[in-house]
Formats: C-alpha cells, structure tokens, sequence
C-alpha cells in the first residue's frame, strides 16, 4: 500500500502501539501524515486520519459515558458502597479524559490543502488523473 519503507514502518509503529494500548503524540501523527502527504500517499494520509477521528470519538464517548456513571453515583442512596465505586470512576474518567487530548481538526487543513491543490490541476491532464483519483479517494475517506 505504501511504496516509502520509512513511512510503512512509521506506520506499522504506530499500530504496534495502538494494538498494545499506547498512546501517540500528536507530534508523531502529525509527522507521519505530513511524511504521507510528501511522498504523495495522500489516501494513507487520510485513513491515518480516520483512525485518528474515530479513537478521539470513542474516547470522547467513554469520557461522558463515565461521567454518567459517576452522577448516578452520587445521586445512589448507598453511600459506603458508592465512594469506593466513585473513586474508581474518576481515576477512569481522569485516564481516558488525558487520552482525549488530540483533536482531529488540526490534522484536516493541511490534507485539504493537498487535496485542492490536487483538484485544481488542469483534469484533461494526463499526468494529473492518478493525483485527482487519489484526491477523491481521500474526500471519501473523510465522508465515510
């Protein structure tokens, strides 16, 4: 899928970690998506960015799901059992609202601006049909 063996493996690390439950840095996201982008893999770029989307939802998710759960807690009668059970909960929601802290929105402007500057290339050009199929991989990608 990606002809560049630094950005395979870049990746590859990437999904070590997620498979093992590590967190990345936006940095290291941030660097592998731009390394996309140059090299012109524009559509991995843009399912990295999907992931990317689609962890920050879940953990977002979760984060309300556990304050949820810590307000039932508090409104509980059962006050000794509810204190242990409360702490829990906060230590959780504390670790998945630390999780949460890349946002998806600074990682589209520069994806977009690949994908318009793909767009606006003349499209009776011949050389310019991979690039603008890829372009339009990528905004499905999004959508999707």
């Amino acid at each position: 899928m990606v002809s560049d063996p630094g950005i395979r493996f870049a990746i590859s690390l990437l999904f070590f970690a997620r498979q093992h439950r590590q967190r990345c840095s936006e940095q290291a996201y941030q660097s592998i998506i731009n390394a996309c982008l140059v090299q012109g893999e524009i559509i991995v770029a843009s399912l990295l960015f999907v992931i990317l989307v689609k962890d920050w939802e879940v953990r977002r998710n979760m984060a309300a799901r556990l304050r949820g759960q810590i307000q039932e807690e508090e409104d509980a009668q059962n006050v000794e059992l509810s204190q242990e059970k409360r702490k829990d909960l906060r230590s959780r929601l504390t670790s998945t609202l630390s999780e949460v802290g890349i946002s998806p929105n600074q990682f589209v402007a520069p994806m977009l601006q690949h994908i318009e500057v793909d767009m606006l290339r003349d499209p009776y050009e011949e050389s310019s049909q991979p690039l603008r199929r890829a372009s339009l991989q990528a905004l499905a990608n999004f959508a999707g």
